[in-house]
């Protein structure tokens, strides 16, 4: 499992996001609708409850959909799994590529009141077609 993180281990930082992503995506990853978020949740340290956040999720290059959640209220120490984890992948973006590709993942937690993101972590992603459909060898 990968892990992100945008704030120490320890989780002393005022917010945090965690999410689990698949290591890698290919092409094939569409065909058999292997998900790419596994798993995503943000929790509040502050001593104050946090209302009107948002969570975006968005790629480079864009080998997926950029997704946005909108949390309403984030109470004092609640941790929040956000059950909708859905992200559309480029098929034709995928489909494009003839050789392994890095791409990166970005996931961006904002209050209402910071206009900058206040949490930002990434993550590198291997990209492929013909590498892992295993065509090419076959060609």
């Amino acid at each position: 499992m990968t892990f992100i993180d945008a704030a120490d281990d320890d989780h002393t930082d005022d917010f945090w996001i965690k999410a689990d992503l698949t290591p890698s995506l290919t092409y094939a990853s569409f065909q058999n609708a292997v998900p790419v978020l596994r798993s995503i949740s943000v929790a509040n340290r502050r001593p104050e409850t946090l209302t009107s956040l948002t969570v975006e999720l968005a790629s480079y290059p864009g080998f997926l959909r950029t997704k946005t959640w909108a949390i309403d209220r984030l109470e004092i120490g609640e941790e929040l799994t956000l059950s909708n984890r859905r992200v559309d992948l480029d098929a034709a973006y995928l489909a494009s590529l003839n050789e392994a590709e890095r791409g990166t993942i970005r996931l961006t937690l904002r209050t209402e009141t910071e206009i900058e993101p206040h949490r930002v972590c990434q993550r590198p992603f291997g990209l492929s077609y013909a590498a892992i459909s295993g065509m090419s060898s076959i060609a």
